[in-house]
């Protein structure tokens, strides 16, 4: 899409923004504090764009805005509309339905709540949370070693109250009853605030302090419960694993890609202790590890209000290309850090992902778990580095040049994919000659159609000459993707610069795969060809008759369906669609040809 008249008027206000397709289907939803500068970004000369976002350019036929009050409101209205539409350039969080948030409320006297979202509301969140279980338990944790209130009185006016039984446990200040003023009871909220951002030691002293006073009083009653809160915070942090000295606040975020599925996993450091980490299973199409894992830092810090103070992954991410406005507006450091310790924490973090994943395979069935241990031997016989989710394979079916077609078959994860199929009329290549039919069809494919999602495997039915013959083409357009060819006769494959060809085991599941995958190339190449020829052989005989002409033709071959049925059909069936005159002439041709 080039800059137009629409682009130019597009709002200065922050909103929303969708990319629409020539099928109106919104591909892309973005937010900005200025619409029109985002916008226009995209469409500049000199801007730095990955392939995937190029590739999303060229779809682009119409943009949508949403202009809202503030940047909070587009933030909210962008995790909604990308829910909704679920934009296929958009990484999608497939858990974070489940995601909860513990909530301080904006009043006179906050109290501490559960909330399944985010609103602009004036509370702060922590979170985002995916074990319901836990939370209610840190929850439970929170209002026993707290004294806040968890009722549901209106205390804005402060109203007398009956005091219920929360105050006389020591588990609420009291101040519907006025027991408390506003800053004692904000030192509290303050607790919750350091407990739930990990900063425990300061909570200990002051609990310990205020122990030891009751006891000095003699208040033994009061001074066991403010016991009982310091043993229980001290068991706590017994539990998390201390990952570094330095009380550093830090996220370690790494990502475990098998096929189709994407596993991101983020473990949540807070004042040098591992408190949690949770795993997001991811939907996208088109991207790369880079990309997934920049987007996704993109959308999940929007809803995560415990942000950490450094953000390390197992790659450099470029800032200012993807724009991470959050982590610069609040000064969080991006890093990547692959030596000594936080080796070990992003081999951690990828363990667990991994973890993840076995725990959503039995969910798969038999076939689906058969098709990834296939893909996954073929991947690495093949040495290929990304995972087989996408196959294609091109085939040439001509008999002496006649009719020549191509064929584009598409196995996904394994299996075949029909609504991927396509089919090509050889245009430009006017003699025999399979490499260059090859070429031409290669190149239609990835010039004339980059909307069409890129494989991760293409293989051609042939020998070393039609596998150059590609590569040459390739090189030129989509050199990235992993090409081989299969030849017919010994059933090898060749590889790019390999001068032997590699035979997998025969018999094994990897290699009835390859084959099969050929096999269907071949068979969708063939049916296209004789459907071609078929028809043009119907065209040139019904031609040939005086009278007959394309709209006889057409309700000749409705009624009979083939050119043989009508040459076995009496002149009386004929004649009640062509008359009798035209009935005569038809089985007169039919005879002379015999």
């Amino acid at each position: 899409m080039k800059i137009t008249n629409k682009t130019i008027q597009i709002s200065l206000n922050p909103g929303c923004y969708m990319f629409k397709n020539k099928n109106n289907q919104i591909i892309y939803v973005g937010k900005a504090k200025n619409l029109k500068k985002r916008v226009l970004s995209y469409f500049r000369a000199n801007t730095n764009l990955t392939a995937s976002k190029k590739q999303m350019i060229q779809e682009i036929v119409d943009i949508e805005t949403i202009i809202v009050m503030n940047e909070i409101e587009a933030l909210l209205l962008e995790v909604n509309l990308i829910k909704k539409y679920k934009p296929k350039y958009n990484v999608i969080m497939k858990d974070d339905k489940n995601f909860s948030y513990l909530k301080i409320t904006n009043e006179p006297f906050p109290k501490l709540e559960i909330s399944k979202n985010i609103q602009n509301d004036g509370a702060k969140y922590f979170g985002p949370y995916l074990s319901a279980g836990s939370l209610k338990n840190i929850y439970k944790f929170i209002n026993k070693i707290f004294p806040s209130r968890n009722c549901k009185k209106d205390l804005s006016s402060l109203p007398k109250g009956k005091i219920c039984i929360e105050y006389n446990m020591e588990r609420c200040l009291g101040p519907c009853e006025k027991l408390c003023t506003i800053n004692e009871y904000k030192q509290v909220i303050d607790q919750i605030n350091k407990f739930l951002n990990g900063d425990t030691k300061n909570i200990l002293v002051d609990l310990k302090t205020k122990m030891n006073a009751y006891a000095k009083n003699k208040q033994f009653e009061k001074a066991a419960i403010y016991r009982d809160r310091v043993k229980d915070i001290e068991r706590m942090n017994a539990k998390q694993v201390v990952v570094s000295t330095q009380n550093k606040n830090q996220d370690i975020i790494n990502l475990y890609q098998f096929q189709k599925y994407n596993i991101i996993n983020v473990l949540r450091i807070r004042t040098g202790k591992l408190l949690n980490n949770i795993n997001i299973q991811i939907k996208t199409k088109n991207l790369n590890k880079k990309e997934i894992l920049t987007d996704f830092i993109k959308q999940y810090y929007k809803s995560n209000l415990e942000l950490p103070k450094e953000i390390i992954t197992p790659f450099v991410l470029n800032i200012s290309e993807n724009k991470l406005e959050l982590l610069i507006k609040n000064k969080i450091k991006l890093s990547s850090k692959t030596k000594g310790d936080y080796k070990k924490l992003l081999n951690l973090s990828l363990l667990n992902a991994q973890n993840h994943f076995q725990k959503i395979i039995p969910k798969f069935t038999v076939m689906e778990k058969e098709n990834i241990i296939t893909l996954n031997k073929l991947q690495k016989a093949l040495n290929v580095k990304n995972y087989l989710h996408r196959i294609e394979c091109y085939d040439i079916s001509n008999i002496q040049g006649q009719h020549a077609v191509g064929s584009m078959i598409v196995f996904t994860d394994g299996q075949i994919d029909k609504k991927e199929y396509k089919k090509f009329k050889i245009k430009y290549t006017k003699k025999i000659n399979d490499f260059a039919m090859l070429s031409e069809i290669i190149g239609r494919r990835f010039n004339n159609h980059p909307e069409w999602q890129k494989p991760e495997l293409i293989i051609i039915d042939g020998g070393k000459g039609q596998l150059n013959a590609v590569l040459k083409t390739l090189k030129k357009i989509a050199k990235e993707i992993n090409v081989i060819s299969l030849a017919k006769k010994k059933e090898e494959i060749f590889l790019p610069n390999k001068k032997t060809a590699l035979k997998l085991k025969t018999g094994s599941n990897e290699f009835y795969l390859i084959q099969k995958i050929r096999d269907e190339a071949h068979r969708f190449a063939i049916n296209y060809y004789k459907k071609l020829h078929k028809r043009e052989q119907t065209k040139t005989i019904l031609n040939d008759i005086p009278g007959i002409g394309s709209i006889y033709q057409k309700k000749l071959l409705k009624q009979f369906k083939t050119i043989n049925n009508i040459k076995k059909a009496d002149i009386e069936k004929i004649s009640k669609i062509t008359g009798k005159k035209l009935a005569k002439n038809i089985k007169n041709k039919f005879q002379s040809q015999d």
